[in-house]
């Protein structure tokens, strides 16, 4: 697909961020298509090893110095960066979110509707969307290879807008231009499991957001169409997983309690979710309240220890103890909103049922 079809053109932002630069590396591509061109002269070598032999020449006469290098690597850097938000947003299709959410109300539709265009039964459409359609995996390197800071601008530049949705106008884009422009790409400290971790737990929860966003409307649609069934539907279609902390194919350092705590990490989130999402007029036993508390408190512990044997005896004597009482089955939850779902109003028990749709997806 063409980048023009999704964005306008715009002048070259490598080139204004590095007017002084550029020249030297439009000289530099001709150069490598002439060398290309002429490949019959030196069929053994490569135009771009070719090339390369110019520029060393270049430096060893000092035409070239280290503030040339430095600059022209940064320009490359900056352009290799820009064309890979380009492909990501290849990648991605449409952004707008209210043509998004239409092309998905059309789609719900869709699957109300057989052969012949009449509404199918409720159960036909509910095994429909109770049915597991997509699994989306995480995994780890190379995709945390750029800072966090880095990695959101890339998100800026490939969907053409802000954490809060809002489209960039040309000013913000130049800033984010900017700043890829004088930021260090790569870790500054390598990759570590904690910030392989962190970023995987960051992406699940966008992950659980937009599912939520996506049940909503489904939920909606069914609302419509069988207004007296639909509070008894439990959406399904996506499923997420992450390898993150639990992978150990090639790599040496994950230990078994660093897996024990990711695991309690990301229920530890799931269910400050829970949580958050019910707030505490809804859990008026703290049932919520304290299993965030006590995860967190495990997880934390399970972080500190370094596998110590001293320090995770009484951790795993907690988990242990804690058996019958800790809150380790969504069961509980799922009968509860039930019961409040049949009770509410229709847009409470939208929410509600959004809700419910989380817990039984994500435990």
């Amino acid at each position: 697909m063409d980048d023009r079809a999704i964005d306008p053109p715009v002048a070259d932002p490598v080139a204004a961020q590095f007017p002084d630069t550029a020249p030297r590396l439009a000289a530099w591509a001709e150069r490598l298509r002439v060398l290309r061109e002429n490949r019959t002269a030196a069929p053994l070598e490569s135009p771009v090893d070719l090339l390369a032999n110019e520029i060393s020449a270049a430096i060893d006469s000092s035409e070239l110095g280290a503030f040339d290098l430095d600059r022209s690597i940064r320009a490359l850097t900056l352009k290799a960066f820009l064309a890979r938000a380009a492909r990501l947003r290849r990648y991605l299709g449409e952004i707008d979110p209210e043509k998004n959410e239409q092309v998905l109300r059309v789609l719900i539709r869709g699957l109300m509707k057989d052969g012949s265009g009449r509404q199918v039964p409720f159960d036909v459409f509910r095994r429909a969307v109770e049915a597991e359609r997509i699994g989306i995996v995480l995994t780890a390197h190379p995709t945390f290879a750029l800072s966090a800071e880095l990695t959101q601008t890339l998100g800026r530049l490939a969907a053409g807008r802000d954490a809060q949705g809002r489209p960039l106008d040309p000013a913000e884009r130049r800033a984010a231009e900017s700043a890829a422009a004088r930021a260090r790409h790569g870790l500054p400290d390598g990759i570590t499991l904690a910030k392989e971790r962190e970023a995987s737990a960051l992406a699940i929860g966008h992950l659980h957001t937009a599912i939520a966003r996506l049940y909503l409307i489904l939920l909606d649609e069914a609302a419509n169409a069988y207004p007296r069934e639909w509070r008894r539907l439990v959406p399904r279609l996506v499923t997420v997983a992450s390898w993150v902390g639990f992978d150990l194919d090639g790599r040496n350092d994950i230990r078994w309690f660093n897996t024990l705590e990711a695991r309690l990490d990301l229920a530890a989130r799931q269910l400050a979710r829970y949580r958050d999402a019910a707030g505490p007029t809804d859990d008026p036993e703290g049932v919520l309240a304290t299993a965030c508390e006590q995860t967190e408190t495990i997880v934390a512990a399970l972080r500190d220890s370094d596998g110590n044997a001293a320090t995770l005896s009484p951790i795993l004597r907690v988990l242990a103890e804690s058996a019958d009482t800790r809150f380790a089955d969504p069961a509980p939850i799922l009968e509860s909103l039930d019961a409040a779902i049949e009770a509410a109003s229709d847009v409470d028990a939208l929410d509600l049922a959004v809700l419910r749709a989380d817990a039984a997806n994500f435990g």
